[in-house]
């Protein structure tokens, strides 16, 4: 379970990460950086505060959480579909998934104008909204945290701040990913889906086969007509 302390990321070592994460993040998912759309599946049989759920994407990705409240087990993978519509899942490690797709720098901000914005989004551009907490480092190797308001954004003041750490990811990845500040708002793209974001405590969960079958109104059991997770959006 990932603790609430502070990642203390030693900021020089951190910074050295910062260029290969967003070389490789230009483009990381396949058909040159298409749209991403994506179908949203729900358990049925799942009650409050429980819940699974398994994303389906254009790409050929799918994505698959389960937890309670807080605590979440997330698992990710490659899918085809074949005949009569069943589903072939594949699960990858997430080290084959960098965890952002882009760093866009924008908006240029006026000399003396201290204040830049940060904005975080997930890999189907929904913006993280909500309290999603940003590590802060300042100038003297300081680290605090911020939270990003209703429309996903973060203001921060671009001469006390020199990094950004997006804690969230380091339960999935191991290390958190930093983020240099400059004199440049930052839309931040991340690969993976806002369900994975959210929880507190984020686990990698095992790989269970699963057997499936795609129809319009969700995914089924191969051996019986029974649905198991409903098509939701």
């Amino acid at each position: 379970m990932p603790n609430k302390r502070l990642i203390e990321v030693p900021t020089d070592q951190a910074m050295k990460y910062v260029l290969p994460i967003i070389f490789f993040a230009n483009c990381v998912i396949p058909a040159n950086c298409q749209s991403l759309r994506a179908k949203y599946f729900s358990e049925i049989n799942s009650g409050f505060p429980c819940g699974a759920s398994i994303i389906l994407d254009n790409t050929g990705y799918f994505f698959k959480e389960h937890g309670c409240e807080e605590t979440a087990y997330i698992s990710f993978g490659r899918y085809k579909i074949l005949r009569n519509g069943v589903v072939d899942f594949k699960y990858l490690t997430f080290d084959s998934m960098p965890p952002l797709r882009e760093v866009r720098r924008s908006n240029i901000t006026e000399k003396n104008d201290s204040v830049i914005t940060i904005k975080l989004f997930d890999r189907y551009d929904q913006t993280l909204a909500y309290n999603f907490n940003i590590q802060l480092v300042d100038t003297s190797s300081q680290f605090s945290n911020g939270m990003t308001n209703d429309n996903g954004e973060l203001e921060i003041n671009r001469y006390k701040f020199k990094g950004i750490i997006l804690t969230t990811l380091a339960s999935i990845y191991g290390q958190a990913t930093p983020i240099e500040v400059g004199s440049h708002s930052l839309d931040i793209f991340l690969n993976l889906p806002e369900l994975f974001l959210f929880p507190t405590d984020v686990n990698i969960d095992q790989m269970e086969k699963l057997n499936l079958t795609l129809r319009k109104d969700g995914l089924y059991k191969i051996d019986k007509n029974k649905i198991v997770y409903k098509l939701t959006r």
